[in-house]
């Protein structure tokens, strides 16, 4: 909305009033063996180079069709683009990226058309209306903004670094847990490496371990290997009061459960005991369909009703043996298992859907320290973790603030504001 209480020799005009639009009828196959000097550009950017260009002077590109309508790059002289595309050029009174900034303030979404194909055309949002102060003023705004801008881009960059990085340093954390070296004595060198592990040198991403490293063979002495089907019951059934409550976990609430918007149905054991898999209080469950145990993703169930469950038939449940191996001890060793990966072999596809066997589960190899010592290894990646994850939302929520310092930037920019 305009503010009618703009600064003195400030105008309100439209879009139509200070810029035009063109479109472009390059079709990409038809430039796939061209080659040249003049940058040609998509919906992502520069696509290539070729032997020819279509306009002339600098100009804004503007995704019109397609997935990304709406996006705005500003383009250099002796240019083109692809057909998906048109180009708007200011008129001279109007400088080029006091407009480039100003169209990031529309909502483009509510001009969208077509269906299957999104679309928006100038003639729908060239009613749109600019606020318009002389041109010396427009070039002071343009500067304040993309300086502003550049400090928010750069503090942006170093969140996203860390951002990248964090579930590397959660991966690299149960790597050693599992090979040992999480309860080594740790020195000085250790934690400069786990911080630079985080950020990477100078704020750059670090070229770390890709996710889940494969455990090493040499373990620590008084560590055994051990198949989980010898240390934990694998869908273990349960014999219970037919009037026992329980708590029934419904299919289509599986996927909430690992975004913590979970709860319980509670039911009679005798509704839900025929064709649903057994539960009970501390076992891991880990869905077989790929989208849930993608990356190793599974949980651990806690204050079932009664101490018991029933779940759907898409579940494997790992049930410890507390005696020899800890269930949360389980939990973080199935966080280092690439299932996608590593049980490749043992999937069976239905509708598409690809699924992980009880056998690969049953003879997953394990290293397998004493219980004093997967005591201590739990605490340890518990208490990190909960580090990493406060700072994980502190990432997350600085990046949501720093687009809203761009947001309140543009939008004080163009109610006169800023000068």
């Amino acid at each position: 909305m305009i503010n009618h209480n703009l600064p003195k020799n400030w105008e309100v005009k439209t879009l139509a009033e200070v810029c035009t639009s063109k479109n472009s009828n390059i079709v990409l196959s038809s430039i796939e063996n061209n080659t040249g000097k003049y940058p040609i550009y998509g919906a992502k950017g520069l696509l290539k180079t070729i032997d020819f260009y279509t306009i002339e002077n600098e100009s804004l590109g503007i995704v019109k069709d397609g997935a990304g309508v709406g996006r705005i790059f500003l383009l250099p002289e002796k240019s083109s683009l692809i057909g998906t595309m048109a180009y708007i050029q200011a008129n001279k009174n109007l400088n080029l990226k006091y407009l480039y900034h100003f169209l990031h303030t529309i909502n483009f979404n509510q001009y969208i058309s077509g269906s299957a194909i999104p679309h928006i055309y100038f003639r729908d949002y060239k009613k749109e209306k600019i606020p318009l102060p002389p041109l010396e003023v427009q070039k002071a705004i343009v500067e304040k903004l993309e300086n502003a801008f550049a400090h928010i881009d750069e503090a942006v960059r170093h969140l996203k670094s860390v951002q990248t990085n964090i579930p590397r340093l959660k991966s690299s954390l149960l790597h050693c847990a599992f090979s040992g070296k999480l309860t080594e004595s740790q020195n000085s060198s250790h934690e400069v490496q786990t911080l630079k592990s985080v950020v990477g040198e100078g704020g750059e991403p670090s070229p770390f371990k890709p996710l889940h490293p494969p455990i090493k063979t040499e373990i620590p002495q008084g560590w055994e290997i051990k198949t989980l089907g010898e240390v934990c019951k694998i869908n273990p059934k349960n014999k219970l009061d037919d009037d026992l409550e329980v708590s029934f976990i419904p299919m289509n609430l599986i996927a909430d459960k690992y975004q913590n918007k979970f709860s319980y149905e509670i039911r009679k054991w005798s509704e839900v005991k025929k064709g649903y898999t057994h539960l009970q209080n501390r076992c891991i469950a880990i869905a077989k369909i790929t989208p849930c145990f993608e990356n190793g993703k599974c949980v651990i169930l806690q204050d079932l009703k009664n101490g018991y469950g029933a779940g759907t038939t898409e579940l494997i449940v790992v049930l410890a043996d507390e005696n020899k191996i800890l269930p949360k001890f389980v939990f973080y060793f199935f966080n280092t298992t690439n299932f996608t990966k590593e049980g490749v072999k043992n999937f069976k596809g239905t509708a598409g859907q690809l699924r992980i066997s009880k056998d690969f589960i049953t003879n997953l190899q394990i290293p397998l320290p004493p219980l004093a010592t997967q005591n201590q290894i739990v605490r340890i990646l518990e208490f990190k973790f909960a580090h990493l994850e406060k700072l994980e939302q502190f990432v997350n929520e600085s990046l949501e603030n720093l687009q809203r310092l761009k947001s309140s930037l543009l939008n004080q920019a163009f109610k006169g504001e800023l000068v």
